[in-house]
């Protein structure tokens, strides 16, 4: 059936350039409506003072305002830098405003004054997740997988396993961050996305490429920083319970308490699932067996401001999860001995100070975190027992990061990071080491015209870091980015690495002490275009064009019967991203088109007579397409979404045979809001997997059929 589906999805894709096109010739008749958005995750603003002439004072709403004329304004609103624009030289319909305070890793040169968009030498998304949850999804694997150069690989229904690749590259090769402190698994490498939810975070930038300028060891394919839940000065509570197919419930409950200046917010979830779907299996049906799961989070964050140049915070977050960590499903029989089971608690403390000046801002951060896992295999029987393997790992550590202006065309972003990292593992044995890290980022603005509507930046970087057991590294990048009005285009190049995880280092058998690094050599090119067209729609729309060639790899490999891992192999990754969105003016329509081509093959012979160079790596698609289509009338709104997957090969060697086949899959929701006695009160009702597609993401670990979902959630504000 997905592919009557994927016939109309390409027959849209026809039929759209003619669309655009259409939206481009409107946009040149007479506008004189303005759209206020946020500099960093272009929303509207509301609340906005307009200023015209001095004296004629409007309130935008929606972000929207009209002028008859085009004149000078002023636009003011609390907690953003005030913007001045010549709406006569403007040339867009979008005018951006700058939060006073932000926590992005990077900052450019720019007038603030100015109303224009950053140009950024990269490919970055800046993720709104409290949107991703109003739109039925729970967790950030749910979030990214909608997401152009994002590939989720998926181990099953809601608890199950949700990894990333970023352009190519595989989890272990992508950094996450919780509010800018490093989360990924010290042994594994990797992060499982799904245990990370939406209710208690606020956004996420994804930073895709691999360049040093935004992360370190494992950012060769990207970078994700996430944010906890944005802190308010005032009295607000939220109250969700779910309930969906297979035995998923899920309940949670959010505060925030400000008291005499002290900003807090404590978050409390809870999710479980039973999971027990059948499966077709060569014409087979089999009922899965051990793929319940039960998670509490547990999320706290606090913030006092002494005074407008300093303050101060802390940061719990904590997920504690138990579920069935089954293996492959192969027939009946196997799935009857699926019995193994994983249980694991991840706990960060954050405490961070922020001390700003007139030319500068500097930030540091102390941090702990510690991870307890506890795996059981009574199927595994080692040396006459049933493998108990327990693990504990341990990371203390200072980010200390900051910006300085020393002139007003160069911009300064630099820091420092330093950590201990120590492993207790029943396989992996006891060992410690110590990571530390220094980096520089110079933004220069080598033009910038009169009315600062165009300007180039040229940025460079260079980051030195080490771990106790390899020598340092250094990772230079360069930049260049240009923009002028509603247009921009930019180009970087630069390295990157991966140290080993322990259990490359050390696991036991197979583990190699001898390993090495992971380097990488990426560069990219993109362009963007964003305009309110015709005062009716809200347009943006971006290409970027990517390479990413890893060498070292660092693979497992069967040796005298015991897998174990070996710097043989050199990959090359590159391709095409490409998205499209079109909102109306009022925010209430909107439709999206995220589609991305690219390969990641083996590029480099392991030995004589190679004949799987070239070829496609294991369970990476080459082809994927989204349509996000979303409506809303009144008190109700809905979406549909459909993502296309291309087949992918079980094997290196590429046999046609091995293969798992693509799919098209869709969702849509339905949700109704309303206030009642002063509270906000949502009704949400979820379709997943619509059309009942029967399919798989990895082998063996069949995707849930179609499912339907509940949620009600409550919010009282004072």
């Amino acid at each position: 059936m997905h592919k009557k589906y994927l016939a109309e999805m390409k027959q849209m894709i026809r039929y759209f350039p003619l669309m655009l096109s259409c939206l481009l010739w409107i946009s040149v008749l007479q506008a004189d409506i303005y759209r206020v958005c946020d500099l960093w995750t272009s929303r509207p603003l509301d609340s906005v003072r307009v200023i015209l002439d001095n004296d004629t004072i409007k309130l935008v709403n929606d972000g929207l305002f009209k002028v008859k004329e085009r004149l000078s304004v002023r636009l003011q609103r609390d907690g953003y830098f005030e913007v001045q624009v010549d709406l006569a030289k403007f040339p867009g319909r979008i005018i951006y405003m700058e939060p006073l305070s932000t926590t992005d890793p990077i900052t450019v040169v720019r007038e603030a004054t100015s109303g224009q968009a950053l140009a950024l030498p990269s490919r970055i998304s800046r993720l709104q997740l409290k949107a991703d949850w109003q739109d039925g999804r729970s967790n950030l694997a749910m979030a990214m997988a909608y997401q152009s150069g994002v590939f989720i690989k998926s181990y099953g229904g809601a608890g199950q396993l949700q990894t990333i690749g970023l352009r190519g590259m595989g989890a272990e090769q992508t950094q996450v961050l919780l509010d800018g402190i490093p989360v990924n698994n010290l042994q594994l490498g990797s992060v499982d996305l799904g245990q990370f939810d939406l209710f208690s975070m606020d956004k996420a930038e994804v930073y895709r490429g691999g360049s040093a300028m935004f992360g370190g060891s494992g950012a060769i394919g990207g970078t994700i920083n996430l944010h906890p839940a944005r802190l308010e000065n005032r009295f607000r509570y939220r109250l969700a319970a779910s309930l969906a197919s297979f035995g998923y419930k899920e309940f949670g409950l959010s505060l925030q308490i400000p008291v005499a200046g002290f900003k807090q917010n404590a978050s409390y979830l809870r999710q479980s699932g039973v999971n027990d779907y059948n499966a077709d299996l060569d014409g087979a049906t089999i009922q899965l067996q051990n793929r319940d799961f039960s998670r509490q989070i547990i999320q706290y964050n606090a913030e006092y401001s002494a005074n407008q140049h300093i303050r101060a915070g802390v940061l719990l977050h904590s997920i504690d999860n138990e579920a069935g960590a089954p293996k492959a499903t192969l027939s009946a029989n196997a799935e009857e001995a699926n019995r193994a089971r994983l249980k694991d608690n991840r706990t960060l403390l954050q405490l961070y100070a922020v001390f700003k000046g007139e030319k500068g801002q500097v930030t540091a951060r102390g941090f702990v975190r510690n991870e307890w896992m506890k795996y059981r295999d009574p199927a595994l029987v080692i040396g006459g027992s049933e493998l108990d393997s327990r693990h504990f790992n341990h990371e203390s550590g200072a980010i200390i990061r900051g910006r300085y202006l020393p002139v007003s065309r160069i911009l300064i972003n630099g820091g420092l990071e330093a950590s201990w990292q120590e492993i207790q593992s029943s396989e992996a044995g006891m060992h410690t080491r110590k990571r530390m890290a220094a980096f520089v980022l110079a933004d220069w603005q080598v033009y910038s015209s009169p009315d600062f509507l165009s300007a180039w930046h040229l940025n460079a970087s260079l980051r030195a870091e080490s771990y106790s057991d390899y020598n340092v590294l250094l990772l230079p990048g360069i930049g260049l980015s240009y923009h002028k009005g509603v247009f921009k285009a930019y180009a970087s190049a630069g390295k990157n690495y991966r140290a080993p995880s322990f259990n490359d280092l050390y696991w036991q058998p197979g583990g190699n002490p001898h390993l090495l690094p992971e380097h990488s050599i990426n560069w990219e090119a993109g362009i963007g275009y964003e305009n309110l067209l015709a005062d009716v729609i809200h347009i943006k729309a971006e290409a970027t064009y990517y390479t990413n060639k890893v060498t070292n790899l660092i693979k497992w490999l069967p040796v005298h019967q015991i897998w174990t891992p070996q710097n043989i192999g050199e990959v090359l990754s590159k391709g095409v991203e490409l998205d499209i969105t079109l909102r109306s003016a009022d925010e209430r329509h909107a439709l999206q088109l995220k589609y991305t081509r690219g390969t990641s093959r083996k590029n480099k012979a392991e030995f004589a007579g190679d004949q799987t160079v070239g070829n496609q790596l294991p369970y990476l698609p080459d082809e994927q397409f989204t349509l996000i289509l979303h409506s809303g009338l009144a008190s109700f709104n809905a979406g549909i979404e459909g993502s296309y997957i291309s087949f992918r090969y079980k094997t290196l060697q590429n046999d046609a045979w091995q293969i798992l086949p693509s799919a098209a899959v869709w969702r849509m929701w339905f949700s109704y809001g309303t206030r009642v006695f002063n509270q906000s009160l949502t009704l949400l009702v979820r379709i997943e997997n619509l059309f009942d597609t029967n399919y798989q993401i990895m082998p063996g670990y069949p995707m849930p059929p179609r499912h339907y979902g509940l949620r009600v959630e409550l919010a009282i504000k004072k």
